[in-house]
């Protein structure tokens, strides 16, 4: 082969080398996740807590170019939460599709079979937590925790507790507490968190649990008053509130603001999801958010939120076994 045809040879070897590479490089750019949008799934209606959390999340995620493809919030209700998280959890190594993980995340496969428990999932981030706290209302005759359990122990008829939500953490707060601190408990359950304000404030009830966020109101207006918070630490905008851990009950129960993936998702996806969020709690927008909704910052990403999810249904599963909800 003389010099000239070497040269044509060798230049057209070259550019196909280079060809195959930028070829490659697109490929690699073009299927980096993500791609394509983002559905992040709501097992409540719109207009809730959880719908709220979620859009907000959307929001801030693709606003601040944290996550630079379109998230959609889809409301699927049904089952207390089944129909979402068996969705969800069937989309097993796909991770363009979220589940918003709240309490029912939790409590709902312990007491129902057919739904996916937090082990079919992989866990991203929670976000805060929605603390819960015992309210009573303000001219109620047990100022403290340490009245309240004084009633529950020597008044014949107890003491009557309500919440909204049979088998719900607010619930689950009142056998806790019960369980721990003895006496006679009587608990009535309603329909709605309003219903459980209504009785209290109509003196139908001795006390209510329920979270800080639906109590503030009627706390700052003077008509109701919080006993004791169900949390790690006390609130910053409520610092004359003990902690159940400060006053001797070591009870720690929040609503998680959480997110989880389908299982399996690949760990660049994953990886990137878990970076996503931490980016996301430290813009000033969800700060703010945090403050505005009564939220704490109890915050754990990845396996440590699995490990969340572990001690939590740990710590549910004989409450709801002692109400009767599970065998």
């Amino acid at each position: 082969m003389n010099y000239r045809k070497m040269v044509v040879l060798t230049t057209i070897l070259s550019l196909v080398l280079v060809s195959s590479l930028s070829l490659v490089g697109c490929s690699a750019k073009k299927d980096a996740y993500p791609n394509k949008p983002i559905e992040l799934v709501v097992q409540a209606g719109a207009g809730g807590a959880s719908d709220a959390f979620c859009r907000m999340v959307a929001d801030i995620l693709t606003k601040e170019k944290i996550i630079n493809v379109p998230i959609s919030v889809v409301n699927k209700t049904g089952g207390g939460g089944a129909v979402a998280f068996k969705y969800s959890a069937a989309k097993k190594g796909d991770p363009y599709v979220l589940q918003n993980a709240p309490s029912t995340f939790i409590t709902l496969p312990l007491q129902t079979k057919d739904c996916p428990n937090y082990t079919e999932f992989t866990p991203i981030a929670m976000v805060a937590t929605e603390p819960l706290a015992i309210i009573v209302k303000a001219d109620s005759p047990y100022q403290s925790i340490e009245d309240l359990v004084e009633a529950a122990k020597t008044k014949p008829e107890g003491i009557t507790w309500t919440f909204s939500s049979v088998g719900g953490f607010d619930h689950l707060l009142g056998l806790q507490f019960g369980k721990i601190a003895g006496g006679k408990f009587v608990y009535v359950p309603q329909t709605s968190d309003n219903e459980s304000i209504v009785a209290i404030l109509g003196g139908h009830v001795d006390v209510a649990s329920m979270t800080m966020r639906l109590a503030v109101g009627q706390v700052q207006a003077g008509k109701m008053k919080i006993l004791g918070m169900a949390s790690q630490e006390r609130a910053e905008k409520l610092p004359d509130v003990p902690t159940l851990k400060e006053l001797g009950y070591d009870i720690v129960l929040g609503i998680p603001r959480a997110i989880a993936a389908p299982k399996d998702i690949p760990e660049d996806a994953e990886t990137f999801l878990v970076d996503a969020f931490k980016k996301m709690g430290e813009t000033e927008r969800w700060k703010k958010y945090v403050e505005d909704e009564w939220l704490l910052p109890e915050v754990y990403y990845g396996d440590d939120f699995g490990a969340y999810l572990k001690t939590e249904t740990e710590k549910v599963e004989p409450l709801l076994k002692d109400a009767g909800l599970i065998k």
